[in-house]
């Protein structure tokens, strides 16, 4: 046989296996090590990987990383700063297909964070929302991507950053794409296999009828290093015509959708709440070289018994394949599909229905390992204020159990739209709690200190009340120096607080915010202009120092108390000279330290 009849024989060869499918999905065996900081060199064990570098793609968290060698079964890579503890992603470029590792990458901070910088507000963005991480040019570094919902726009900010440093021209302008009304970012995944990860949002609109009209927009990253560029395209399923616009238009009803390949052939699924009480199910069916319209299947539709409000997916049972959880507060209880899905193939009879009767009504949840002893457990809250309740799984393959445990050291507020947030804050591989707590007066960090199999309370034992006023979008480096940055997107726009290094834990201007606890101080009349009371309790005969800081940890005001005996006391404190905005007042006497949040308007 001729070279040139070999050659065109393999290329056929290729082209009939990529459309068959029957190239291997990628798998993660074992890394090692599986703990370190940035910089440190890896080992992916596994199998379906490219022997090619440059055809394979791995994700640590929101970056990508360098790629020193590989082969079929093994990869040698960097890990990249802005990584992220969590699984691993892979994908094989070569086969359009893709996986995440079993076990995450425990990355740790070398030193450990321990004070905030002040705030690095970006300029000329105002009315931002769902700010996120993503690498999106493949440089390596962690780009930012926020919606306007006024504006009906998606935003995109090229990460330009120094290592170390981050200020007001450390990322590129504004890129901005049209999208439908009130958008919100639902996912950034790779959803054709090509390395890099689009972006889906879902468009809101407005109705009288909740849900009416939610659609989804589809944007497929063609960026290059250097140069973001994304193209809004048109996806269909195969029930219908290609849209008047390129918003994919969701059933009445549909509210929450999510993507993950939940069928195992290395390929993401979209999966749809609807209101009505079914999930929808798109099955990813794209093939290499075929019009994006065509990427999702028709729906399989997967009842429920009740009317869920949320759902979130993750392997419950510990048999390498997500299941799905969903929550309705209407019945109080929750539901678990376990996931019988057999490799390309998913029906209605792909899962196993199994209902969770709980004795409250849940709020919002999230699924994490919270005790590091490999199974995902079930992080529930409550309306009122009332202490969350983990369910501490227990499950073994094929049958489900867990073990309620009402946290009752946390304070916290949850609602529909404000959930928890679980980062690794401290670099100890445990994801950490952050959250608002009971009246909105502060934003307190529950440090994660639970063992492997523990099923106490004392899962979360510190409290750190956080110098900020807003919940944060996200936890994450975005200058690669190691070290976690705060992220917050609000009306104001896009703020940026660095973390930093020193000698002692977590500071605001030396004074120890571990040490601080919002109890026992009452701010009245709040909102204030003029001046405003302090209520304070001292548990022991001291002089206390009042200090009042802006929403970056800036001190503007100092006050002492003079000598007083243990017990209540009130102080009045003259407020000339700041301005219109929100502040935190701080009470310390030696270990004891009380904060609480002033408005000024």
């Amino acid at each position: 046989m001729s070279s040139m009849n070999f050659n065109a024989l393999l290329l056929l060869l290729l082209a009939l296996a990529t459309t068959v499918g029957v190239f291997a999905q990628p798998k993660v065996t074992t890394l090692t090590p599986s703990r370190g900081p940035v910089g440190t060199q890896i080992t992916i064990s596994g199998d379906g990987f490219s022997a090619i570098s440059d055809s394979n793609t791995v994700f640590f968290g929101p970056v990508r990383a360098s790629i020193n060698s590989a082969n079929s079964t093994r990869l040698l890579v960097t890990v990249p700063a802005g990584a992220k503890f969590g699984p691993v992603n892979i994908i094989n470029k070569q086969t359009r297909l893709s996986c995440m590792s079993d076990k995450d990458f425990e990355l740790t901070f070398s030193p450990e964070p321990t004070s905030l910088a002040s705030k690095v507000r970006l300029p000329g963005i105002t009315g931002v929302a769902d700010l996120q991480l993503n690498d999106m040019d493949g440089d390596g570094k962690a780009d930012l991507l926020a919606t306007s919902p006024t504006a009906r726009q998606l935003i995109v900010l090229r990460n330009k950053t120094k290592t170390g440093e981050i200020d007001t021209g450390s990322f590129a302008a504004p890129i901005k794409y049209t999208t439908g009304p009130q958008p919100g970012i639902v996912a950034i995944n790779d959803l054709d296999g090509d390395g890099k990860r689009d972006v889906i949002l879902m468009n809101t609109g407005y109705s009288t009828v909740a849900n009416a009209n939610n659609s989804l927009s589809f944007f497929q990253n063609v960026s290059t290093p250097g140069h973001i560029k994304l193209f809004n395209i048109v996806i269909t399923d195969s029930t219908e015509k290609a849209p008047a616009s390129y918003n994919f238009q969701l059933k009445p009803g549909d509210k929450v959708t999510r993507f993950h390949d939940v069928d195992g052939d290395g390929k993401p699924d979209m999966l749809v709440l609807n209101s009505a009480g079914y999930l929808s199910i798109y099955r990813n069916v794209y093939i290499a070289g075929k019009p994006f319209k065509t990427m999702f299947g028709a729906p399989v539709a997967i009842p429920f018994d009740f009317e869920p409000s949320s759902f979130n997916i993750g392997d419950m049972d510990g048999d390498g394949k997500p299941d799905i959880v969903a929550a309705s507060p209407s019945t109080s209880a929750l539901a678990l599909l376990r996931n019988n899905a057999l490799k390309g193939v998913i029906t209605a009879s792909s899962f196993q229905y199994v209902s969770v009767t709980l004795n409250f009504m849940p709020v919002n949840f999230s699924l994490c390992d919270m005790d590091k002893d490999g199974k995902t457990d079930v992080l529930i809250s409550k309306t009122g204020g009332k202490a969350p309740v983990l369910i501490h799984n227990t499950s073994t393959t094929g049958k489900f159990s867990g073990i309620p445990i009402s946290l009752n050291s946390i304070n916290l507020v949850s609602d529909y739209y404000n959930n928890f947030v679980l980062p690794d804050a401290s670099g100890d591989a445990r994801p950490d709690l952050v959250t608002y707590n009971t009246d909105f007066s502060a934003v307190s960090l529950y440090n994660n200190k639970a063992g492997p199999g523990q099923i106490n309370k004392d899962y979360f034992k510190d409290e750190v009340t956080c110098p900020v006023s807003t919940l944060p979008d996200w936890i994450g480096d975005l200058d690669g120096d190691g070290l976690p940055e705060i992220m917050i997107g609000s009306a104001f726009g896009i703020d940026i607080y660095r973390t930093e290094a020193s000698a002692s834990l977590l500071t605001i201007n030396k004074l120890p915010v571990n040490k601080v606890i919002k109890d026992e101080i009452a701010i009245y009349p709040n909102p204030a202009s003029i001046y405003t009371n302090l209520k304070y309790t001292l548990p022991f005969n001291s002089n206390a120092t009042v200090i009042i800081y802006d929403d970056h940890g800036k001190a503007l005001k100092s006050f002492e108390t003079g000598q007083k005996t243990a017990g209540s006391h009130v102080m009045a404190l003259e407020l000339a000279g700041l301005t219109k905005g929100v502040y935190v007042i701080i009470i310390s006497a030696g270990e004891y330290a009380r904060a609480g949040k002033l408005i000024i308007e």
